[in-house]
């Protein structure tokens, strides 16, 4: 498959301190790539220069194949990069904000008007674009900014914290639309959101002191890990009364929790989890969602000296 980023034993520097220490990876295009990290590990400063936006102190970035250094102006068109603060002008309307990246991305009338209604209604911004986002909530302002970097529909997105501030439904609506067009883009996400995040994920990697600790998929990623899993049913009314017995006495589940209309298990690994899903019966649920590992116990484990090497 065509390699859409690539880095060779890059380096970055602030202040005499290493942030990235010759990290090499390649990332596919028509795949979403996500880092992970606590606070600190080099996750900003990594999309920062996948974006074109931090000088490297050594090695080489490619994107497309093309040397950054030697062809930003060019690479940066294919770029649509999202950082984790503000990247809107407070002081003009929400349309004037758009009206000026209009001309920055090079966009004609009509291919701007066509994207102007498309992204404004998934946003459901239409009703605030001629107000000042000084005033707008956090959340607003957080759709403002994606919408200003969906508008040129680039060929590499680059999301640093995409989730940040946005309620429930407008990550949904958020997390959809990246579903929809992953196959076709690239797309490289930071993010403290795991839980969320996961279900568009098809490649991680843990950043540890600027230094890769794990890159793979979920799954592997959470077998190497003694990590409890923790999981949500819905189970058919039909079943639910013996299912719930089953639960309270299967050796598989650590804990149980009565939500009401969902139970909350948790088993000593995913692969567990799944093991008593199989044993029960699948058809006996009318929902699974086994897709809450914790992000910190996870980190705990691959950057610990005891854990993932």
């Amino acid at each position: 498959m065509e390699a859409s980023i690539t880095l060779k034993k890059v380096s970055k520097r602030y202040d005499k301190r290493s942030v990235i220490t010759d990290l090499s990876l390649g990332i596919e295009k028509g795949t979403s790539f996500t880092v992970i990290g606590r606070d600190g590990a080099g996750k900003s400063t990594l999309l920062k220069i996948l974006a074109g936006l931090n000088k490297i102190d050594s090695g080489q970035v490619y994107i497309k194949g093309q040397e950054i250094s030697q062809n930003i102006d060019k690479i940066r068109k294919n770029i649509g990069y999202l950082p984790p603060y503000n990247i809107h002008d407070p002081w003009i309307s929400g349309q004037d904000n758009l009206e000026k990246y209009k001309e920055y991305a090079n966009l004609s009338d009509l291919t701007f008007q066509k994207r102007y209604q498309k992204y404004t209604s998934m946003l459901q911004l239409q009703n605030q674009m001629e107000k000042l986002p000084n005033y707008y909530s956090k959340g607003l302002k957080r759709r403002l900014d994606i919408l200003l970097v969906l508008i040129k529909e680039p060929d590499i997105f680059i999301l640093d914290e995409p989730l940040k501030n946005l309620d429930y439904k407008m990550k949904e609506i958020l997390l959809d639309y990246l579903n929809k067009i992953k196959e076709s883009k690239t797309i490289v996400i930071a993010t403290d959101e795991f839980r969320e995040i996961e279900t568009v994920t098809d490649r991680w990697i843990v950043l540890h002191n600027g230094t890769i600790r794990y890159d793979g998929n979920l799954e592997k990623m959470v077998e190497h890990v003694d990590l409890d899993f923790t999981g949500h049913l819905e189970i058919k009314k039909v079943f639910r009364e013996k299912v719930t017995d089953s639960l309270k006495t299967s050796k598989l589940v650590k804990n149980m929790k009565d939500l009401g209309n969902t139970i909350e298990i948790k088993t000593e690994s995913a692969e567990k989890f799944w093991q008593l899903i199989k044993d029960l019966g699948e058809d006996r649920f009318c929902r699974i969602a086994g897709n809450s590992v914790n992000m910190h116990y996870l980190l705990d484990q691959l950057t610990s000296d005891e854990g993932y090497e």
